[in-house]
């Protein structure tokens, strides 16, 4: 099967298959349809890492293949950073999740992992907290 083909037909079924900065899979779904694709998936390991693995271009900056080694889509990630650079030009003074060290996850659960300094809940999930631009008091810019 092609593997394009392949990973938008497990996305479509609620996967998210992506990529770890080791070059690992990453899947993540409900777990029936986990195990549906399964044995597929480590069948054709090889190919999807070699699919899933992105080279920056002037389009693709490290920062939009980070995201999207997370789960995040080229154009959610190419969104993301545009409202940074916006931000920034513009000398805001609040910040997004996207650019502190403590965010963590993936793209259906980022996690502050200094939600106690953040004021975020106990278990620090974001939700739609982390697209929005805030005043954080646990923010440290991601280096």
């Amino acid at each position: 099967m092609d593997i394009d083909l392949m990973l938008t037909q497990a996305k479509a079924e609620g996967l998210s298959i992506s990529l770890t900065p080791e070059q690992k899979l990453r899947i993540v779904g409900d777990k029936s349809i986990y195990q549906k694709w399964i044995g597929q998936l480590k069948n054709e390991r090889d190919s999807i890492v070699r699919f899933l693995k992105i080279e920056p271009t002037p389009l693709k900056t490290q920062f939009i293949i980070d995201l999207m080694n997370c789960g995040v889509s080229q154009v959610q990630a190419q969104a993301i950073e545009k409202k940074i650079k916006a931000k920034n030009e513009s000398r805001e003074d609040r910040t997004l999740c996207f650019e502190c060290k403590h965010l963590k996850g993936y793209w259906s659960a980022w996690r502050c992992q200094n939600q106690d300094k953040a004021g975020i809940g106990r278990d620090g999930s974001l939700g739609e907290l982390a697209y929005l631009l805030q005043r954080c008091d646990g923010f440290k810019k991601n280096e």
